[in-house]
């Protein structure tokens, strides 16, 4: 069964590309792509890849 976060992933990681370099989010800003539980998992995950920073919890860049 595919993992639905990685879906979310995708989306999200496009989104962040189309608006870079400016750009603050947060995890409301793409519960529109996903569940509040996979996006949170998607923003860690391009955290530890180093897509995104957490400069604050709750508040990627």
């Amino acid at each position: 069964m595919p993992d639905p976060t990685s879906d979310t992933l995708d989306r999200i990681h496009d989104r962040i590309i189309q608006a870079a370099p400016a750009g603050v989010w947060s995890r409301a800003d793409f519960l529109d792509i996903g569940t509040p539980n996979a996006v949170e998992k998607a923003l860690q995950r391009l955290t530890l890849r180093g897509v995104i920073r957490r400069p604050h919890r709750g508040l990627y860049d």
